[in-house]
């Protein structure tokens, strides 16, 4: 499909999701071509393994791979470390070898296979390259064990070393890290492993929105460079834009990073904010992010570790009152606990927050956790959607990143009775909704209620939100 027609196609269905599971206006799509994490998966398409990437799900049946070197989403890097591979397993299974190596190779194709997801016998997995716009590559091997004894994974550790170390037949690719993981389980994805640094770092060191992180093999990035720089100027023009809309002066604020990571947003918007704090479950992407600020010089963040449903209660009896706090949220792909919402709405004092949200049909639980009416379990008022944006993080995939803003409504403005049914109170401006009353044999889910207000148009503009529009 063209570039610009798909675009097209992904542009619009963003904006249906928005307006019929949001109930919010979608202001903008931004779109950017280049992925920076990709994942190779091996397989017996022919004799001996073949790199390339998956043509469709397992659960469906498919093992088979496509070798992806005119897709446009792989940079010049990345198809060098899939051709300089796959050059390596050719060597190993076709090619004849001299005298001194031929007994290794010979070896190592007798005793390796490609793995098989089915039968779980066989030992290739997949490999990941990692690359920065600093100049470092990351590439990671990962077999099972099976049968293989440690000798063999010496040999095969020794293969890969001479042949992708600089001056080797793959030292052009200029990987600066080369790992070898070893799965012992039944699963790829499950069981104990072994890690080997081949040679090089641990880490690499990205540049973005003008700042350095060092990240480690497993840590969390955004897959998209160019495009995550987007997505924070995005949220920072959210943030301004709040600010603004509350007569608050910019540099005055706290900003409240929940499920932080590495620290990514909070460190790109430490120059917007008085202070940022960071919550992560995660103590090692804590240390991360601590690391990555000391690097940038960076001194009015904090982060802690901990669940974000206690941290939160400590933290905010700390903050002075007389300081705005505007929270960003950026969960995993599944969503936020429930538990952090709860947390959040507790939070009398945060008044906005910024949702980025990957993958819209997992987050709609969320949303409506923030928008449900006031009750023993969601103690205070609920947050409503206002305006949201679209960033493609992940071109020539139906996927997209939301990034969706949420005003907490008085309790003025808003309520809901059981004894009668659903009951919404607008406020004066109307800029909210209209009166609306559901007779008690019409009650519905709360999701429902949603999609129902939206259908018959009881929901009125609400991107009109002041201080998004400043």
């Amino acid at each position: 499909m063209a570039q610009s027609v798909w675009y097209r196609v992904k542009g619009q269905l963003a904006n249906v999701c928005l307006t019929r599971v949001l109930l919010c206006a979608l202001t903008v799509i931004i779109f950017l071509p280049l992925v920076h994490l990709i994942f190779r998966y091996l397989a017996p398409t022919r004799p001996g393994p073949v790199v390339g990437v998956r043509l469709g799900k397992y659960r469906e049946g498919s093992t088979a791979v496509a070798y992806p070197a005119l897709a446009p989403i792989f940079s010049a890097t990345t198809r060098a470390a899939v051709a300089s591979l796959q050059a390596c397993l050719d060597a190993i299974y076709h090619q004849p070898h001299e005298k001194e190596s031929a007994v290794l190779f010979d070896r190592v194709a007798a005793r390796l296979s490609v793995y098989d997801a089915v039968t779980k016998t066989g030992n290739w997995c997949d490999f990941t390259v990692r690359e920065s716009r600093l100049g470092d590559c990351l590439m990671e091997v990962r077999i099972q064990r099976g049968n293989l004894i440690d000798g063999d994974i010496a040999d095969l550790e020794f293969i890969l070393k001479q042949w992708f170390q600089p001056g080797g037949p793959g030292g052009s690719v200029g990987v600066t890290s080369f790992h070898l993981v070893v799965l012992t389980g039944d699963s790829q994805l499950i069981g104990p492993l072994t890690e080997r640094c081949v040679f090089g770092k641990d880490t690499i060191t990205e540049l973005c929105c003008g700042l350095k992180f060092v990240i480690a093999k497993d840590a969390f990035f955004q897959v998209n460079t160019l495009a995550t720089e987007k997505l924070y100027e995005e949220v920072r023009r959210r943030c301004k834009a709040i600010l603004k809309g509350e007569d608050k002066p910019v540099h005055s604020a706290i900003l409240l990073d929940i499920c932080c990571g590495t620290g990514t947003i909070g460190l790109c918007l430490a120059d917007c904010f008085e202070k940022v704090i960071g919550i992560e479950l995660i103590p090692s992407a804590v240390e991360n992010a601590k690391m990555n600020a000391k690097l940038n010089d960076i001194t009015n963040a904090q982060f802690y570790a901990g669940k974000a449903e206690l941290v939160l209660k400590d933290l905010m009896r700390d903050l002075p009152e007389d300081k705005e706090i505007i929270a960003v949220l950026d969960p995993p792909r599944a969503g936020v606990n429930l538990g952090v919402i709860e947390a959040i709405r507790r939070c009398e004092r945060v008044q906005h927050l910024i949702f980025v949200a990957c993958d819209l049909s997992r987050a709609v639980a969320n949303f409506e956790a923030f928008a449900r009416p006031p009750s023993r379990k969601y103690v205070g008022a609920p947050f409503f959607p206002t305006v949201a944006s679209c960033i493609d993080l992940f071109p020539h995939t139906p996927g997209i990143e939301i990034v969706l803003s949420l005003k907490r409504l008085p309790s003025s403005d808003y309520y809901l009775t059981r004894s009668t049914g659903y009951r919404l109170k607008y406020s004066s401006d109307g800029w909210l909704f209209r009166r609306l009353e559901l007779p008690r044999e019409n009650r519905m889910t709360f999701g429902s209620l949603l999609l129902w207000l939206f259908s018959t148009r009881l929901i009125t503009t609400f991107e009109r939100d002041p201080a998004i529009e400043g």
